[in-house]
């Protein structure tokens, strides 16, 4: 158990797994939110088991099919963690990631955001470092009212370990994509349960050639006085940044009700996207309701 205000005490070198430090990330240059950019986050050796233990484009055609061209195998499914028992670095990473520690080292490097925009941001939590692989192996005796609570990351009156009640409780979701031609996201933000979420990618976009595909930074323009809706109308935003994939590069970013992303169509490519999108969520409404630009 730990303390969002006191959630790492020590230094960051001290809460993150050694392997995951993040210590050298840089913040991006005129972020409208928290957001942290690291190149080369893995060791490289680890990096490149992980590369070669991709599953190639055959294995994610079993993947579920989402967003366009992009395949997905997420926590929230059964499949995951058949992978996880077949992939030792896979496991390694989703193990060194699902930890305690590492969402502390967020918890920390943020302290001082969190402190200003979280909804509670002196509760206690605790890390649940299980909840998504029992919800899998549990899903199909959910009722359609508790598959659509999930999905909302909403807690459920018959969940077989409920959250202590003066406590929140943390949990990740973790994401392996394969994306080609056609896979886009318009511009958005998270669900209101997400604190944060970070994204590794395994793939050069030099390599795969084509267009599209960067990871796109977007705010509404200062003082329009527009609300931090889900999804912004058409031209309404403004483009911050627009990020290339690069093998081994990690961006981190704070889920708070103005953390607009999107992914622009991949098209012409000779090759796949890879990428995992990680996100650290809690049970409830996390951040502050309302809020203009």
């Amino acid at each position: 158990m730990s303390d969002m205000s006191e959630a790492a005490s020590d230094s960051i070198s001290s809460t993150a797994p050694q392997e995951l430090k993040f210590d050298d990330a840089r913040p991006l240059e005129d972020a409208p939110y928290p957001f942290l950019i690291m190149e080369n986050f893995l060791d490289q050796a680890f990096c490149d088991q992980l590369v070669s233990e991709f599953p190639d484009e055959t294995e994610v055609l079993e993947w579920q099919s989402v967003m366009g061209g992009r395949r997905r195998l997420g926590s929230e499914q059964k499949r995951f963690y058949r992978f996880l028992d077949e992939k030792p670095a896979w496991k390694r990473l989703y193990g060194l990631l699902n930890s305690e520690q590492f969402v502390a080292a967020i918890f920390d490097r943020f302290g001082a955001e969190l402190k200003e925009l979280a909804n509670q941001p002196d509760r206690p939590w605790v890390f649940d470092p299980d909840l998504l692989r029992r919800r899998a192996s549990d899903y199909a005796g959910y009722s359609l009212l508790d598959r659509f609570k999930l999905k909302l990351g909403m807690k459920l009156d018959n969940d077989p370990v409920p959250a202590p009640a003066d406590k929140d409780r943390i949990y990740l979701h973790f994401d392996i994509s394969y994306a080609t031609d056609g896979y886009k996201r318009e511009i958005h933000r998270d669900s209101d349960p997400r604190i944060a979420a970070f994204l590794i990618y395994f793939s050069d976009a030099a390599e795969t050639g084509g267009s599209g595909g960067e990871f796109g930074v977007h705010r509404l323009p200062a003082g329009s006085g527009k609300p931090f809706v889900a999804k912004p109308d058409d031209g309404t935003t403004e483009t911050v940044a627009m990020l290339r994939a690069q093998k081994n590069l990690f961006v981190l970013f704070l889920s708070q009700p103005n953390s607009y992303h999107s992914v622009p169509e991949i098209m012409g490519a000779n090759g796949a996207r890879k990428f995992i999108y990680v996100g650290v969520s809690s049970e409830r409404r996390y951040w502050r309701e309302g809020g203009v630009a």
